[in-house]
């Protein structure tokens, strides 16, 4: 997890200081988010790191990091033999630390640096790709017990984009419509976003998102 920390300390630094500003405006405690990152799981000797060897005590959310969406824009495990039931059914695993810790919010992290920004600029662009999104995830969320869903599209106009500038606004679109969905069923909705200034300007309309 130091890793993947310092790694996307930029990235980090804005989920952080989205989920700050909620408990903030809800007069909730602070909030302490922490990413786990799958590829840890595959790490040889001492650099292994398991599910089973988080402490859910350490964090108030806990993101999983990461699922992958397709070309329908549905949200998908990009880890089957790891991540689901049939096999090492890490998704159910992680979402069991809420047993020791129900304090504990759990959150799956979609995109990720690997995934890139081709499929979310196509997603976000069109209507029906946008509903199979949200569909899917709320699908994935209630299948697996996650309390939310982070967009980590890095980043909205950025490499790899199909269509570039209108990524800007497709992205408030997006978390428009997927905000007015979650808040029907109580879930978290936060996302992953560049922290410096020259960044956000390029990927972001920022007093739109910001609401």
């Amino acid at each position: 997890m130091i890793f993947l920390l310092i790694r996307y300390k930029m990235i980090i630094f804005g989920v952080l200081a989205l989920l700050s500003a909620i408990g903030a405006i809800h007069g909730k405690e602070n909030v302490v988010a922490c990413y786990y990152g799958t590829w840890a799981a595959y790490r040889p000797g001492l650099g292994n790191f398991a599910v089973d060897n988080v402490d859910p005590f350490l964090c108030t959310h806990l993101f999983y990091a990461f699922a992958g969406i397709d070309t329908e824009g549905t949200i998908i495990s990009l880890d089957p033999y790891l991540e689901l039931p049939e096999n090492r059914d890490n998704f159910r695993k992680f979402n069991g630390l809420k047993k020791k810790n129900p304090r504990l919010k759990t959150v799956l992290a979609v995109g990720g640096w690997s995934q890139g920004s081709s499929k979310f600029s196509v997603m976000a662009a069109s209507p029906a790709l946008r509903k199979n999104f949200i569909d899917s995830g709320l699908q994935m969320l209630r299948d697996y017990g996650f309390d939310g869903l982070s967009i980590d599209w890095l980043y909205p106009n950025g490499r790899d984009t199909v269509h570039h500038r209108a990524d800007i606004d497709n992205f408030t679109q997006l978390l428009k419509e997927i905000k007015e969905e979650f808040d029907k069923h109580g879930l978290i909705l936060t996302a992953a976003v560049a922290s410096h200034e020259q960044g956000a300007s390029l990927s972001y309309d920022v007093p739109s998102i910001a609401k």
